[in-house]
């Protein structure tokens, strides 16, 4: 009986040890999977939001551009009838709605221009120098939304990074540049604090570990997805971004 018994715990503990250690990796791989499934929504949310912000903007100043029309005419009257000061007081109250027209044409991709104009904007806000080149022909297979994930991502990330140093180190470099079948795209910036990488990954010292690198996945995301090529590097405080795409 003793030996029966002992062959019995032979059999069965192995069984109930395999079932166990099958039972933790299960455990293990549902909630890596679900933290990765939750990543993706949040990152296809913040590229969603990023589009959906630029396409408001260029909307909205179509709305202002087509107002204009009114107002000129509106003015002209006013002109006419030699009613001045009321002309004055008019271009007073319409002054903000047409300097939100006041931006700069980089390219003839409006989604490019829209996001340049307004990272600019935030640029100058926290007393970023913001040097953009902006070189080539645009109108490619690129989508908006991944021109939206890339250059809106990278230039937050850049702004952000600016914002912990000196407003004398606070200068970002951007380069897109179009040549022949490819689109080369280099910013750099200046960092303070430690940045690692974890499995090939950015690591950050943000509080909410979910969203930390979400940006910079979208990034790669939207790269991968339209052929190209993603680098960075971070030496001497001097973060770096090389992206190719292959059109």
């Amino acid at each position: 009986m003793g030996n029966r018994k002992i062959d019995i715990y032979f059999v069965f503990f192995p069984l109930l040890l395999l079932l166990v250690m099958a039972w933790t990796v299960s455990f293990i791989i549902y909630f890596e999977k679900k933290d990765e499934i939750t990543a993706i929504h949040i990152r296809n949310d913040m590229m969603e939001k990023n589009y959906q912000d630029m396409v408001m903007l260029y909307q909205q100043r179509d709305i202002i551009s087509h107002d204009i029309k009114n107002h000129l005419v509106i003015l002209s009257s006013l002109m006419e009838e030699e009613e001045f000061n009321k002309a004055r007081q008019y271009v007073k109250k319409i002054q903000e709605p047409i300097k939100a027209l006041d931006q700069r044409r980089y390219t003839r991709n409006r989604i490019i221009n829209s996001i340049m104009n307004d990272k600019a904007k935030k640029a100058k806000l926290f007393d970023v120098s913001l040097n953009i080149k902006v070189v080539g022909n645009f109108m490619t297979a690129v989508e908006d939304i991944d021109w939206c994930a890339i250059l809106a991502n990278l230039l937050d990330n850049a702004i952000e990074a600016c914002e912990k140093v000196t407003v004398e180190e606070r200068r970002i470099d951007f380069s897109l540049v179009r040549k022949d079948e490819m689109i080369i795209l280099d910013i750099s910036n200046p960092y303070c604090g430690n940045v690692k990488l974890m499995d090939g990954k950015l690591y950050t010292l943000k509080e909410d570990k979910m969203l930390h690198g979400i940006g910079m996945e979208s990034v790669k995301y939207a790269v991968e997805k339209n052929n190209g090529t993603l680098e960075y590097s971070f030496m001497d405080h001097i973060f770096r971004v090389n992206i190719v795409l292959f059109l």
